[in-house]
């Protein structure tokens, strides 16, 4: 389980919340979404509670089950949170 807050939490529960916006425009059930996309129900909900990271992979597939690009499910990020080196 990934700690919560923090700059991962933080990531994750943006994903969360682009996925579930996503996966409700589409008005799919969160079973529904995660057979279209290929992966386990428990997984899927996981990943649209923030509580499990996603590999790009899986990004790519729920983008395709989705419909949209996988660019619409991950959070915009500023330069403080990646902690980029200079």
């Amino acid at each position: 389980m990934v700690k919560k807050g923090g700059k991962k939490g933080q990531y994750l529960a943006g994903l969360a919340k682009n996925l579930r916006a996503a996966r409700k425009n589409k008005g799919l059930s969160q079973e529904k979404a995660a057979w279209l996309s290929g992966i386990s129900y428990k997984f899927y909900q996981d990943v649209e509670r923030g509580k499990k990271d996603i590999t790009t992979h899986n990004l790519w597939k729920l983008s395709r089950a989705l419909d949209i690009t996988a660019d619409k499910l991950i959070p915009s990020l500023d330069e403080d949170y990646l902690d980029l080196p200079e």
